[in-house]
């Protein structure tokens, strides 16, 4: 994975170089709804969506007038509710790293983008809090629990629309579906998120 993280980030620059007057930088903060492929632990427990923070800085590198490589660093909050003996919700706190093509779709005044691609999680921390009316409450550090990276292929759309020359304001809608088991113990666990963001774009 290290391997392909430097590769990405030698293109990056090249593409930097070639285009560097055309590049957009992008901040985004919105919700991630989370959840996690069924998993063969306590398969009969409930497994419900939670919501969680995301916020990202982002730099948008085109490679044509309708194609473009986005890429940058984004902070997650993934993890899943559980309802089993205990009413439990897991969160799982990420390092992002996205790699995304893309595609103008349409333009009507706001442009319409088609963007998707892999996005390389490394994993900050990971706790577990939760409640029952039989054995109170409980909150643990679950890092150990967890691999330290999770891998995702991601797509959605962006609605880019401008306010000035140089700026403008972006609504994103994407779906994240988890390539990889986060749980070290074998339950299949893997992660499942939609998420909702806003944010504004400037062009270099």
């Amino acid at each position: 994975m290290m391997k392909i993280f430097a590769l990405t980030f030698v293109c990056l620059i090249f593409f930097s170089t070639t285009s560097i007057s055309q590049i957009a930088l992008e901040f985004e903060a919105g919700r991630n709804f989370a959840n996690a492929s069924p998993p063969s632990l306590a398969p009969t427990a409930d497994w419900k969506t939670r919501s969680g923070y995301v916020g990202a800085l982002l730099a948008s590198f085109p490679l044509s007038t309708r194609l473009s490589v986005q890429t940058g660093l984004r902070f997650i909050q993934k993890g899943t509710k559980i309802d089993f003996v205990y009413d439990l919700t897991a969160t799982h706190n990420y390092i992002e790293f996205p790699v995304y093509a893309r595609f103008e779709a349409a333009d009507f005044g706001s442009r319409l983008l088609v963007s998707g691609g892999p996005a390389f999680s490394f994993l900050a921390n990971s706790y577990v809090q939760g409640s029952s009316p039989t054995y109170g409450t409980l909150s643990h550090n679950t890092n150990d629990q967890y691999k330290s990276y999770d891998v995702s292929l991601d797509g959605g759309f962006d609605l880019v629309n401008p306010i000035f020359d140089k700026l403008a304001f972006i609504i994103s809608a994407k779906y994240s579906f988890g390539l990889i088991e986060i749980d070290k113990t074998g339950t299949n666990e893997e992660s499942r998120d939609i998420r909702l963001t806003a944010g504004v774009a400037y062009c270099l």
